[in-house]
């Protein structure tokens, strides 16, 4: 799982930089697996044909702006 949601942020992003995995969560009810990574800087994706736009965004991450499985993930965060 690890290894396409790395390809898939790869792919979608352009990032070739170094990364650290910050976080997993496992939503049942979303039948999902989300990953929280941190990159060392702010970059400017290249983005493929998957997405029309992008933001940085800070804490608290506004919930409107996210897919409802991240809204799940970052939501089991907040309460570690």
């Amino acid at each position: 799982m690890l290894e396409g949601a790395l390809r898939e942020f790869w792919e979608e992003t352009g990032y070739e930089g170094s990364l650290t995995i910050t976080g997993e969560i496992r939503l049942e009810d979303f039948k999902s697996i989300t990953y929280r990574v941190t990159v060392p800087r702010e970059f400017i994706p290249r983005l493929n044909f998957e997405h029309a736009s992008w933001t940085w965004v800070g804490r608290p991450i506004p919930i409107e702006a996210l897919h409802p499985g991240v809204v799940g993930a970052q939501l089991a965060w907040e309460q570690e």
